[in-house]
């Protein structure tokens, strides 16, 4: 058996993927009743690296492997492989992934050893990295709320930061993230 290692749900899909000892990558469609369609579902599995985590926007899945990114069209009844598997320039490995959230054509990646990581896929053959930030903890959980991303770690450490350039003023929300031109902050 494999473990599940991720799950996303939005609009009409959910989608699950599974620990390395399968690389697995199923999704599902949903009724518009609300009840998971089981007898639809679609697996594949992939060659492109371990299954980190999973984020839906619209019909496309995305998957952080520990070599890249993978997108899966949703609306594909037989996709038979993923429809993208990039690497991310300026990564050379995404292992410890622990979730990621999609917003605004931008990946944002909670990893273990980079931190949050902002990811432009708005052209998905040739994605770019935006920013890294580097937390002072482990994050263990992303959220992305309008111009915020929030991550959470352990019992006492939560963590916001605002995303986009703004206009670089102190809020008091936090550093900016994701100001698209490539470096690390």
């Amino acid at each position: 058996y494999a473990t599940v290692t991720g799950i996303a749900l939005s609009g009409g899909y959910l989608a699950v993927i599974t620990d390395a000892a399968t690389n697995h990558i199923r999704h599902y469609p949903i009724g518009a009743d609300g009840v998971l369609d089981i007898a639809s579902g679609v697996s594949m599995t992939t060659d492109f690296g371990e299954p980190e985590a999973i984020a839906i926007d619209g019909e496309q899945a995305w998957i952080a492997t520990t070599e890249g990114l993978i997108g899966v069209d949703l609306a594909d009844p037989n996709p038979g492989a993923p429809k993208y598997q990039v690497s991310v320039p300026g990564l050379v490995d995404l292992s410890g992934t622990v979730d990621m959230q999609i917003a605004a054509e931008t990946a944002y990646l909670l990893n273990s050893t980079y931190g949050l990581i902002a990811v432009d896929i708005s052209t998905p053959q040739t994605p770019t990295l935006e920013a890294l930030k580097s937390l002072t903890s482990v994050g263990q959980a992303l959220a992305i709320h309008g111009d915020r991303a929030y991550v959470a770690g352990g019992m006492t450490t939560l963590v916001a930061a605002k995303i986009g350039c703004g206009d670089g003023t102190d809020d008091g929300c936090g550093d900016t993230v994701g100001c698209g031109d490539g470096a690390p902050e």
